[in-house]
């Protein structure tokens, strides 16, 4: 998208950031101007505007879970990536589905093999935090705290 970003009008950019009531500008522009800036300034930019949108909706959605056990569970990345037959036997539990063992541990084996099928990008656990400097987790745990789980915080920016 950013290497291509001239090519695109600011309704292309409605998914990918905030409604126009919130930001007083042009969502292009901001792409625009996140495209031209330095990598820090890049990280910066996504911990301020998108890492407290992305701890409320998790949280939503663990709160959610907790109100309605019977609408919802929570099956974190790591578990899939890590224990993908717990993670795919917890699931289908949940939703009263009866498989056979070989069945879950063969599907679980091909997400690991056919990355394309399984739409697995990279699959390691942590490995976005490899990429951030202690200011940046720092940043991250400080916004994390609003929300008053540090099991979440501790997940997203170990340290």
């Amino acid at each position: 998208i950013l290497n291509n970003i001239d090519n695109h009008d600011d309704e292309f950019f409605w998914s990918y950031g905030y409604p126009n009531h919130i930001l007083p500008f042009s969502r292009l522009e901001i792409f625009k101007k996140f495209a031209s800036s330095s990598e820090e300034e890049q990280f910066n930019f996504v911990i301020d505007m998108y890492v407290p949108w992305i701890f409320g909706f998790i949280h939503s959605w663990h709160d959610y879970a907790q109100r309605q056990p019977k609408r919802a569970i929570i099956v974190d990345y790591e578990t899939i990536i890590n224990d993908g037959v717990t993670a795919f036997r917890t699931m289908t539990a949940f939703l009263g589905v009866k498989l056979d063992d070989d069945f879950i541990g063969e599907k679980a084996a091909q997400r690991k093999t056919d990355r394309q099928r399984s739409n697995v990008n990279v699959g390691i656990a942590g490995r976005g935090a490899r990429f951030l400097s202690d200011r940046h987790l720092a940043r991250i745990r400080e916004i994390g705290r609003y929300w008053g789980d540090d099991d979440l915080v501790a997940k997203f920016a170990p340290g």
